[in-house]
């Protein structure tokens, strides 16, 4: 999450308060789920929310890449902790 968002602080102006900002947002959505789910009995429903929101994420993170916002490198980087996560929740 900290890798990305000090990436997203170096977009491009247009980019980091449209996109950016959606993809901060929706990192901050996955932490409560992660937390939410933590502390309940019924986790299956909450992890499925957060499969979905991690996949937007990298919907959001391959549209950066398009746009050359972050090169591709990086975005490989970025989405192993997610790829990781998303096999948490499955």
């Amino acid at each position: 999450m900290l890798w990305m968002i000090k990436h997203i602080e170096k977009y491009p102006r247009h980019h980091r308060y449209s996109l950016g900002l959606a993809m901060e947002n929706r990192m901050q959505k996955i932490l409560e789920l992660f937390l939410k789910a933590k502390y309940r009995r019924e986790k299956k429903t909450i992890l499925n929310d957060v499969n979905i929101e991690l996949e937007i994420l990298r919907f959001h993170s391959r549209i950066s890449t398009r746009l050359s916002v972050i090169g591709r490198l990086n975005i490989e980087d970025s989405t192993q902790p997610l790829k990781a996560k998303s096999r948490l929740a499955a």
